[in-house]
């Protein structure tokens, strides 16, 4: 399925109009369709996997209640990541940064296991992906949330703004200086550097 093309719209809008028609069950595979999606996006904008879980969870039960909101002309994902955003924001605000933990993300594949030495430029461009989404953990939240909504998730500058609540011109300007902070911090990266930050 693609998660923004006419599959997406077709199959979401036929799942919509099911719970609305009192299917409730069916929202089970919305979930199940954009669960690991929103987990995903939390916890790139919370560095929290406990509060994504509390967002990812809050972020479905919202959707379900809100569900006669949606229109069904539009992508049902970015819809769903604009609630994500804001109960995110919603989260990091109630809890101080003294009192939020923030746990590293961990790759979700370990490559390194049984690497041949065939495989060495594969290995070394993972470690350099998983380098740069580091530091893309370290960047301000407004940045960080428009990298991760536009180039991890897939959503247009026009979507991203609607998410986040700004224009697009200002996402433009958030993703301008978020690859500027990243261009600046990957150029000081050496391959020792790199490895030291796992």
């Amino acid at each position: 399925m693609t998660w923004q093309g006419t599959a997406d719209l077709t199959w979401t809008a036929d799942i919509v109009q099911r719970v609305r028609a009192g299917d409730v069950d069916a929202f089970g595979q919305i979930v199940k369709g954009y669960e690991r999606r929103v987990f995903a996006l939390a916890v790139m904008i919370l560095r929290n996997r406990e509060g994504a879980d509390d967002v990812t969870q809050d972020a479905f039960v919202r959707a379900f209640e809100r569900l006669d909101l949606y229109d069904l002309r539009r992508p049902f994902y970015p819809w769903l990541a604009t609630i994500t955003v804001r109960l995110s924001t919603n989260w990091l605000a109630r809890h101080s940064p003294g009192a939020r933990r923030e746990t590293p993300i961990q790759p979700e594949s370990s490559a390194y296991a049984s690497a041949a030495p065939a495989a060495l430029d594969v290995l070394v461009a993972e470690d350099e992906g998983r380098h740069l989404w580091r530091l893309v953990e370290r960047l301000p939240l407004g940045e960080r949330t428009a990298v991760v909504l536009h180039y991890r998730q897939e959503l247009s500058v026009s979507e991203v703004a609607s998410a986040i609540g700004v224009t697009a011109g200002t996402v433009k300007t958030l993703l301008f200086r978020a690859r500027q902070h990243l261009r600046a911090s990957f150029a000081g990266a050496t391959p020792s550097t790199i490895r030291s930050s796992r």
